[in-house]
């Protein structure tokens, strides 16, 4: 037993040092008194299992087991049924995922029970002998840390959940594994078909097909017509890809009658035994890559030193060979450092597949030493020891791109020395990705302030949807639509604003539009479009003054009104804008216009929070007072004529 065990047998009992409440007695039975006497007892006469689940993730080869228990009687010793408890629930998580297949390397364990404040749990870790016993610390550990004053396990029931998890081969969960030949599916990845070994089998040997084809082809074994021929099985090549392809099974003793071969299996002998039997002219390494997901392989194998990589591409449980890592994603590829590039030259300088002198990069690089050969350029100042990288340096004018410091030896990189007014190499001083600065690591850093970006110009148009209510609904004629009859609409931009300004390229010359159903005489404007349908003229007319820059429109509680109004003409019309809402309400609405301009709706109320006419006295405003609308009496019959508001709430005509 160990030492925690709460046993008094000196004659003096020592008081404690911490409270009573922490006690396993008491975390389990709280404030009840524990039984005493003797007498044979198994775990089953204090515990009572109630219930039990075992669930297989096979995604992730993870085992989880809850079991329900309740206590029934007090023990002599409560910490060792504790014990019990733990064990019974490990073994019985362990002996589970064995049968699955699963071999467990770590476990972990909550508790959870009405009776105590918050769950109790155990972080995964390794499972050795004296799991139960680290299990049991932790728990009380975590117990005293939450401070679980008075709370007991006792009178209820408690869960046990554990958890056991198969981490060196919880990846294999996906298995590559290949059969016959399916459709391409959409990928996340752009794949070019063009850089694509097909493999076009009816039986399941497609991981050795693409094995082997893409050995021949990156061995230079055949021709491009020959190769071609080879892999169709035309003319006098009939038969000889299959039966080389059989050939390389039976050397690596795999059985021709699976439904399917994991590459994870099968590719390791396929590459130890090329390695050997090339050994001294090719060193092998396969790379598997998936359609979807990140630019890393899925799975790799092979030497470490490799001159000759073997690409395969897995989709759809098929296998295709790859012939060469920078054209199956339509963009340069490093195998070294897993990651897809533009230029050489603006790879990464710590990349062990790249020389750093002449910035070329594969398995073949950097440049080998070469016997009795040193150059020195006086450009960049780097000494040369292998003529080829000398030659290619200048040639692709790597030379004015990085060079060699004189005092400390450094190679470094000019475009990135001399941004942001900087002007060369300074010695002892590097960039530092925190401060996104250079300087001596010595310094420390320190954070840089803000600075804010230049915004690219934009417009602002300020609108306001007048309507009609004399249409009725199509299947209710109590209620009425509202149907745009008069819009109005003023155009500005931020620097037009600020100075004053009436000449501007992006305003335009018409800084005021309006869109209505009939002309009017008494307020100047400089554009009337007189149209059967303003709002549809007003969608229009947005759209076309918005292809080269921004447009911002703001109407005032436009967010339950004028911007659901012209959401449908904008949907008539087939954008689909991406919305900010709030259940009815729009606080956003934004439509892209070509590839580079946007038309974006918002609501000025979220700005300034009050009414129209509340603007004029809270802004102090020197401008008349906002006029009064007669919405209602407004229809067809009454458009050619003429109102004015009398007293109140009368309308009479003039």
């Amino acid at each position: 037993m160990n030492n925690r065990k709460r046993k008094n047998t000196s004659p003096c009992p020592i008081p404690q040092k911490f409270s009573r409440d922490y006690f396993i007695e008491n975390l389990l039975f709280g404030a009840q008194q524990q039984q005493q006497g003797s007498g044979s007892k198994t775990t089953s006469d204090y515990v009572e299992l109630l219930d039990n689940e075992i669930d297989h993730i096979t995604k992730f080869n993870v085992i989880k087991s809850r079991s329900k228990f309740i206590i029934k009687n007090v023990p002599e010793d409560p910490e060792e049924l504790l014990s019990s408890i733990f064990q019974h629930c490990i073994d019985e998580s362990l002996n589970v995922s064995r049968s699955k297949g699963i071999e467990p390397e770590k476990i972990g364990c909550t508790i959870t029970s009405e009776m105590l404040e918050s769950d109790i749990w155990v972080p995964i870790r390794e499972i050795n002998s004296n799991s139960v016993d680290a299990i049991l610390n932790l728990f009380l550990k975590v117990s005293q840390s939450k401070k679980q004053s008075g709370s007991s396990l006792w009178g209820k029931p408690f869960s046990i959940t554990t958890t056991v998890l198969d981490k060196t081969r919880r990846m294999e969960a996906r298995r590559l594994i290949g059969g016959a030949n399916r459709k391409l599916a959409p990928v996340q990845h752009q794949i070019k078909e063009q850089s694509l070994i097909k493999i076009n089998n009816s039986d399941n040997f497609c991981l050795f097909y693409a094995l082997l084809a893409t050995l021949f082809f990156n061995i230079k074994k055949f021709n491009s017509r020959d190769f071609y021929e080879y892999l169709k099985g035309r003319y006098g090549w009939a038969g000889k890809f299959e039966n080389e392809t059989k050939q390389l099974m039976h050397n690596i003793r795999a059985p021709r009658n699976l439904d399917s071969y994991n590459a994870r299996e099968w590719i390791p002998p396929v590459i130890d035994l090329w390695n050997n039997d090339y050994k001294g002219l090719f060193s092998f390494k396969a790379f598997v890559f998936g359609a979807v997901g990140s630019y890393e392989p899925v799975f790799k194998y092979g030497a470490a030193d490799f001159d000759t990589p073997l690409i395969l591409y897995f989709n759809e449980d098929h296998f295709d060979g790859v012939k060469e890592a920078g054209a199956l994603f339509d963009k340069r590829y490093c195998l070294s450092c897993e990651r897809a590039y533009d230029r050489p030259s603006r790879h990464l300088s710590s990349c062990k597949a790249r020389c750093i002198k002449c910035s070329r990069m594969g398995p073949k690089f950097p440049c080998e030493p070469a016997a009795k050969y040193l150059k020195f350029c006086n450009y960049c100042s780097k000494y040369f020891n292998n003529k080829e990288c000398y030659e290619h340096h200048l040639r692709s004018n790597f030379c004015s791109i990085s060079k060699r410091c004189l005092k400390c030896g450094i190679i470094w990189d000019v475009s990135k020395n001399t941004r942001n007014e900087r002007r060369g190499h300074v010695c002892n001083e590097i960039y530092c990705k925190t401060c996104q600065s250079f300087h001596d690591p010595k310094r420390g850093c320190y954070i840089r302030p803000l600075e804010p970006k230049e915004q690219a110009p934009y417009r602002i148009v300020a609108f306001d949807l007048e309507t009609t209510q004399h249409v009725p609904e199509q299947n209710d004629n109590k209620k009425r639509k509202h149907m745009p009859n008069f819009i109005g609409a003023k155009i500005s931009c931020p620097k037009c604003i600020e100075n004053y300004s009436f000449d501007c390229k992006i305003c335009g010359e018409e800084r005021s539009v309006t869109f209505s159903q009939q002309p009017f005489v008494k307020t100047v404007v400089d554009r009337q479009i007189i149209t059967p349908e303003p709002l549809e003229e007003f969608v229009k007319w947005l759209i076309q003054i918005s292809t080269e820059y921004n447009t911002i429109a703001f109407s005032h509680f436009g967010g339950r009104f004028d911007m659901v109004i012209v959401f449908r003409a904008l949907f008539h019309r087939g954008f689909t804008p991406s919305m900010i809402n709030n259940g009815n309400k729009l606080y956003e609405m934004k439509v892209q216009i070509g590839k580079k301009s946007n038309l974006i709706f918002r609501d000025s109320f979220n700005l300034m929070p009050m009414s129209l006419a509340s603007l004029v006295p809270a802004f102090g405003l020197d401008v008349e007072d906002k006029p009064y609308f007669p919405i209602l009496p407004i229809g067809l019959t009454t458009m050619e004529k003429k109102y004015f508001h009398h007293h109140q709430t009368t309308l009479r005509r003039e």
